[in-house]
């Protein structure tokens, strides 16, 4: 664990090849990972990203009971073709909404939360994923660059997605949503 940040404690791995906590039990105020694959599973509380997160590989996140959300300047990337981001709720995912915020995702990223709980990425940081899959009740998405969704996606409420360059499914997507949808 590392310093203390706004009165929490930050938790920060750096290994620099993989990191893998996926036992259960583990309970972070604030976590920032550096590592090649990084694969981590809180299932007590809510899980907020700090400072610079980096996963040159798969970066898997698992907030079991609570919900995946970012301090302000965050930013979340990998920066190889074949890095993927998935991350897995039981709560809301919120993720760049903050103007300092930057995501940076060359392969897929992927939101999923349990029942009935929001996706939101954007709209105030800079996003640009290779390509976005989703499943949540209201989702909503903006990118700073082309959006591609691929894979089987489902927004149970109303789906959104913004983006700068071109809106398009890859082939073979589904989208199923049950509410209105917007940009697509």
């Amino acid at each position: 664990a590392g310093g203390a940040e706004n009165g929490a404690e930050t938790a920060f791995f750096d290994s620099g090849t993989t990191i893998t906590l996926d036992n259960a039990g583990h309970t972070f105020d604030l976590l920032r990972v550096d590592g090649t694959t990084v694969t981590i599973l809180e299932n007590t509380t809510n899980t907020t990203l700090t400072g610079a997160n980096v996963a040159t590989g798969t970066f898997t996140l698992t907030s079991t009971l609570g919900t995946i959300t970012d301090a302000a300047a965050t930013s979340i990337g990998n920066g190889t073709p074949t890095g993927a981001l998935l991350f897995t709720a039981g709560g809301a995912i919120t993720l760049n909404d903050n103007a300092a915020d930057v995501m940076n995702v060359t392969g897929n990223a992927s939101f999923t939360t349990a029942g009935l709980f929001a996706i939101n990425v954007g709209p105030a940081g800079t996003a640009n994923l290779g390509s976005v899959t989703f499943n949540g009740t209201d989702v909503s998405i903006q990118e700073e660059s082309d959006l591609s969704v691929s894979g089987a996606n489902t927004a149970t409420g109303n789906l959104t997605l913004v983006s700068v360059g071109a809106i398009d499914d890859a082939p073979g997507a589904v989208i199923t949503t049950g509410g209105a949808e917007d940009g697509l």
